[in-house]
């Protein structure tokens, strides 16, 4: 099995010129219910049409991965759940604060009879799932952009002397384009919220695993690559464990970021007791000094040991307007 660094948001974020090779990415289209409902689960779909594949080639290229940020409202939709057909691992990765949503071939994406090459030449598609948590919310807004696809042969695969000369050798093609697609939302009678767990994305990609090609010759000389064992990864856990206001009852659930709290006018500030769920955490309480001050809102930013941030918001309801 070869292994090899892959800087992939680098490819993911920025834009690429397209190589002049006959392949690129056609469009690039989302499907989604007209409307949803709070507390609700749904699924939007994403295409890519991917022309210009050389199918009757041994050696042409054909698709390693393929990708896109993807944009929302985090106050408003909880994302639980990414997913493809069997051909691909996919997975929500997170850099710069940008979400990522990206698909690696697998041994049945590799071995796919659509390619001569044994490498996936074709379309592709991916589930993201979601539920609507803001009973407040008129609409919600997905954002798709910047498709990536990343193109190997198998003579390249063969060829590679170590992990950085493979990553040299993948050729990407990205389409600078963003798409969105804006759902109304409707109210649930009940208000009860479907208990999905919040999809937690990953940090950075930095290594992908390619099942072995066999060689096209009687005696496989492919080289083989050392491993390196790598760095302690800095922790990007920015969860709190608990949560809870003296006199009040939240109901905290750490992948919910949002609280509504009914209380009387003469209350401006709380008592908030929380525990970070990674000691190597920190968080900062914003607007618990003076709530009305801060537009009825108590912030909550919980930073990782990698600087990625969580923020809760408790957002307090009084009964007449302040």
């Amino acid at each position: 099995m070869k292994k090899f660094i892959l800087l992939i948001f680098s490819v993911i974020l920025i834009s690429f010129p397209n190589k002049l090779k006959g392949i690129e990415i056609d469009s690039f289209t989302i499907e989604s219910p007209d409307k949803v409902v709070v507390g609700k689960s749904f699924t939007v779909t994403f295409n890519m049409t991917i022309s210009g594949f050389n199918k009757n080639d041994l050696n042409a290229d054909g698709m390693i991965l393929a990708g896109h940020i993807i944009d929302y409202d985090a106050d408003i939709l909880n994302l639980f759940d990414v997913s493809s057909d069997k051909l691909w691992d996919t997975e929500l990765y997170i850099e710069n604060n940008e979400k990522i949503i990206l698909s690696v071939a697998n041994e049945n994406g590799l071995y796919k009879d659509t390619c001569k090459n044994n490498l996936y030449c074709g379309n592709y598609s991916v589930k993201a799932s979601f539920v609507v948590r803001d009973t407040d919310a008129s609409s919600v807004t997905i954002t798709y952009s910047n498709p990536t696809i990343g193109l190997l042969n198998i003579e390249k695969i063969l060829s590679a002397s170590n992990d950085e000369d493979l990553f040299d050798k993948i050729e990407e093609i990205t389409k600078d384009i963003s798409y969105s697609k804006t759902i109304n939302v409707e109210k649930y009678s009940t208000n009860e919220i479907e208990d999905k767990e919040e999809l937690t994305p990953k940090p950075p990609l930095e290594s992908l695993d390619i099942p072995s090609i066999p060689s096209t010759n009687e005696e496989d000389t492919t080289p083989t690559t050392p491993v390196t064992p790598s760095e302690p990864k800095k922790s990007y856990n920015n969860y709190l464990s608990s949560l809870t206001i003296t006199g009040y009852n939240i109901d905290f659930n750490k992948y919910k970021n949002k609280y509504y709290l009914n209380l009387p006018n003469d209350i401006n500030s709380l008592e908030i007791n929380l525990t970070l769920e990674d000691a190597k955490s920190t968080y900062e309480i914003i607007g618990n000094n003076d709530i009305k001050g801060n537009n009825n809102e108590i912030t909550i930013n919980v930073t990782a040991e990698d600087g990625t941030i969580n923020t809760y918001k408790i957002k307090a309801l009084y009964k007449n307007k302040i």
